[in-house]
């Protein structure tokens, strides 16, 4: 196993020669831009029933202005960003206009798209169904670990009109136990048989992840993939372990007689702590958390992250600049900002969800990272000036 590769890691080619972050990217194993990638997304979906209106007080009704119902959860959503950005960006975005207000054009960062799959927890209710139809009519591949003990959660959601606040009420996914020992395994077969079956699809059927969101929701699916990808015992081993199975993976050759050699850019969305993160940070090269993330014990966020292993930590604060930093060697770089546009806010529902489906794709397209998150706020502001989670998609063009 070779080391984790950061967002902006630079590498000394056999000249001498400093090569930028795209190169890095590349020698790492990546895709290289203008390619199709693949991104996994492993978390939580739900089914969004969202109301917008006054906020009642006990025991009174009041009268919604609006009403949808949507798949939501922060995999979920995020994985609909990546998917339709991939689909219909592709690059940079520049703003422009069009009958309705702002919208987006791109210049183009290569021919490929983004393939988004949903790593999570649906089952087959009537409410699974609703999420399934919405997810995939957004371009978005589902491989669905639930058992018949599943039953997906529904969030209750109401929209200040008058703030664009919302609040949120769910079981989350906290009430299952987990998918089945080799669930994973057996559901990422099946998914790659039916893409190598399909007449548009053979050739990427059976291609590896270039990055993978973890969201911390469902731990037991997440050990799932970290078995599959052949890292849980780098991450549950001291230091002298993790030499010991790099050695063994290297005179074994196991990193060249199979396709799983290609170690994936990780990033974690973190709105609070899990005890799962105490597990993934290690292996993460991007660690995007919300302002109300808090790490047991500290009050220190951003050199806290970098401790525990992750190679950039950010910090997002909804209309307030995106605060980040990068870790070099054994120091870490002193924080930087990225300012947020100052846009007209009507729903503030899932925008942190699509910062970080943007920001995924804009790192496996190879933008720096401080790029990459000047991207991903312009694509979250699109989002707070329309009503619901999906209206604003029409604007990427």
């Amino acid at each position: 196993m070779g080391n984790w590769p950061g967002p902006d890691a630079k590498v000394v080619a056999s000249d001498g020669d400093a090569r930028d972050d795209q190169a890095s990217y590349e020698q790492a194993g990546h895709e290289p831009k203008g390619r199709s990638a693949l991104i996994w997304f492993v978390g939580l979906t739900t089914v969004d029933v969202m109301h917008r209106g006054a906020a009642p007080a006990p025991n009174k009704k009041v009268t919604a202005s609006w009403q949808s119902i949507s798949a939501g959860g922060p995999a979920a959503n995020a994985a609909v960003a990546a998917a339709r950005l991939g689909a219909a960006c592709q690059g940079v975005p520049q703003e422009g206009t069009d009958d309705t207000g702002p919208a987006w054009t791109a210049e183009a960062a290569g021919s490929g798209s983004v393939r988004a799959v949903l790593i999570t927890a649906i089952g087959n209710s009537p409410w699974a169904q609703i999420a399934v139809n919405d997810l995939v009519g957004q371009g978005v591949e589902i491989i669905d670990l639930a058992d018949d003990s599943f039953e997906l959660a529904v969030s209750a959601i109401v929209v200040d009109e008058k703030t664009g606040e919302r609040s949120i009420i769910s079981p989350d996914g906290g009430q299952w136990d987990g998918p089945k020992p080799g669930a994973f395994e057996q559901a990422l077969a099946a998914h790659r048989t039916r893409r190598a079956q399909s007449d548009n699809s053979r050739l990427d059927a059976f291609q590896m992840p270039d990055a993978i969101l973890f969201d911390g929701h469902h731990p037991r699916i997440i050990h799932q993939v970290l078995r599959w990808l052949d890292i849980y015992d780098l991450v549950h081993a001291t230091a002298t372990e993790k030499s010991r199975i790099r050695l063994s993976h290297h005179l074994s050759g196991s990193d060249q007689s199979n396709q799983k050699q290609k170690e994936p850019l990780v990033m974690l969305d973190a709105g609070r702590w899990r005890p799962i993160f105490a597990e993934l940070f290690p292996i993460t090269a991007v660690a995007a958390l919300s302002n109300d993330f808090k790490f047991p014990g500290t009050a220190e966020v951003l050199a806290t992250g970098h401790e525990m292993g992750a190679k950039s930590v950010l910090v997002t604060d909804g209309p307030n600049p995106v605060v980040f930093s990068n870790k070099a060697g054994q120091n870490w770089v002193e924080k930087n900002e990225i300012p947020v546009p100052k846009v007209p806010t009507v729903d503030t529902l899932g925008a942190g969800d699509f910062f970080h489906g943007a920001l995924i794709v804009a790192l496996v397209r190879g933008l720096p990272l401080a790029e990459a998150i000047q991207f991903a706020t312009e694509i979250a502001s699109m989002r707070v000036q329309h009503i619901g989670t999906r209206t604003w998609l029409s604007k990427l063009k």
